[in-house]
């Protein structure tokens, strides 16, 4: 884990970062550097030069839930004083949907992916003013509705194949 997460104001900027990520942005983290790359020509060279990978942001997102979790929890004059502490968390979690359609064609990726995010129930229940519920719910109606799209896709091509199986073997 990234000992910076254990501040609150670098945990806030983290997810703030997050949410300025637009479809078809790649992240790169290099220890406690994140760096959002915009879609270029080169971008794929560049990545494989630098040796980023999908998969660093599975822990960074455990990360960041677990960190968000703990600071949510503690009352202290720190987490007062950041009132967009919460609402960047919002904003991150819409730039890592974005982030999710730029590999929707990568179906592992997605995979594990849309389990990280499902990690933000443990966030919940510090939504707790009107407007905040709504917001939170209204996101993570996005997020499980996408797994529930992806997974009804999966049934429909499933049943198709075993129907078509069943009748090519009843012939």
């Amino acid at each position: 884990m990234n000992n910076n997460y254990l501040n609150i104001w670098h945990l806030n900027s983290m997810w703030s970062l997050l949410g300025s990520i637009s479809s078809g942005d790649k992240v790169s983290i290099k220890g406690n550097l994140l760096t959002i790359e915009k879609n270029h020509p080169f971008l794929c060279i560049k990545r494989k030069f630098n040796g980023d990978s999908r998969n660093d942001i599975f822990q960074l997102l455990d990360d960041l839930f677990d960190m968000s979790d703990y600071h949510l929890r503690e009352q202290n004059d720190k987490k007062k004083d950041v009132h967009s502490f919460k609402f960047n968390i919002i904003y991150g979690l819409n730039g890592l949907l974005n982030l999710r359609s730029t590999y929707i064609d990568d179906s592992r990726f997605l995979s594990i992916f849309n389990s990280s995010l499902e990690k933000v129930k443990i966030l919940k229940k510090y939504y707790i003013e009107e407007n905040e519920i709504q917001k939170f719910t209204e996101l993570e109606k996005q997020i499980f509705i996408k797994n529930d799209n992806i997974t009804k896709n999966d049934n429909e091509k499933y049943t198709r194949n075993n129907n078509e199986k069943y009748t090519k073997n009843k012939n």
